[in-house]
């Protein structure tokens, strides 16, 4: 299927020049690139982790990172370099560009830090505590501090992928990067589908700003005082994320986020399913005293 983006579509995922297949390949071609990628595996390399794949950064590299299965003892036992078809060859979403085997790719490196306070890890969730709630304020504040801008630029992203039939997984608040530099919301996690009945809605953006795996949580471990700064905070990010999406898009598609969550509980438990609910439940509620 061709696609043809129109001049409108333009924001601060633009790939930069060097960043193919081809610009990899230079490098792999040194004779210390092997030695090179199996020491990225180090721990003091590791820049992230999802669900079933952890991302290390490239020791000489600022361009790419090694994205391997978590759950593979050796993934880079063997090594055969095989480009990736690029659905997305003008951006830069933190996409695969080549495979070094079954277990081990090479993704286009992305600029910021995760959004969100804490993850999951070994499919099971990282519990917050009390202690992180400062963190998890100021992080609120950060977001709802980057400018319409950033959030209208990361509608047309989500948008973008959605075109492509592939899908933005914004159940890990990871898989978004926070550039405080560029102000800017970077993807680093789309997954391909065949066909997808998913389309972007209005819960999109602020369930992966507000990191909606731990929101309802941290509720849970505030005062009156606390609970009321998160609202706020949360108020403006929403009211953002709104105004992005309904610059784009004409009315709101709820129910296509529904059929996705039922995926999130095909694919990771019912206990996410719920907790997805449940926040959608806080955000409809918070953004009717918008």
């Amino acid at each position: 299927m061709k696609i043809n983006l129109s001049n409108k579509i333009a924001f601060k995922g633009i790939r930069e020049s060097g960043q193919t297949y081809e610009n990899f390949r230079e490098f792999f071609d040194r004779k210390d690139s092997v030695k090179v990628l199996r020491e990225s595996l180090a721990p003091e390399f590791k820049a992230g982790e999802g669900f079933s794949s952890t991302v290390y950064h490239i020791p000489g590299n600022d361009t790419f990172m090694l994205k391997v299965d978590k759950f593979e003892a050796a993934p880079l036992k063997k090594i055969s370099l095989k480009p990736e078809k690029d659905y997305f060859p003008e951006l830069n979403l933190g996409q695969k560009i080549a495979s070094l085997n079954e277990f081990a790719s090479v993704i286009i490196r992305q600029n910021g830090i995760p959004c969100g306070i804490k993850h999951f890890e070994d499919k099971k969730y990282q519990y917050v505590t009390k202690a992180d709630l400062p963190d998890f304020i100021d992080y609120l504040r950060k977001v709802s501090e980057f400018p319409q801008e950033s959030y209208d630029d990361f509608e047309k992203e989500i948008k973008t992928i959605h075109k492509r039939l592939h899908m933005f997984d914004f159940v890990n608040s990871q898989n978004v990067l926070m550039d405080e530099n560029s102000k800017a919301f970077n993807i680093v996690d789309i997954i391909k589908r065949k066909t997808t009945r998913f389309l972007n809605c209005d819960l999109v953006m602020p369930m992966a700003l507000l990191d909606f795996q731990n929101y309802s949580r941290f509720l849970l471990l505030t005062n009156d005082t606390e609970k009321n700064k998160i609202y706020e905070l949360s108020q403006k990010i929403i009211k953002k994320s709104r105004k992005a999406y309904y610059r784009q898009n004409r009315f709101s598609q709820h129910l296509m986020i529904d059929f996705y969550a039922n995926f999130i509980g095909i694919k990771n438990g019912r206990e996410l399913t719920n907790e997805f609910f449940k926040v959608k439940k806080i955000i409809k509620s918070i953004s009717a005293g918008i």
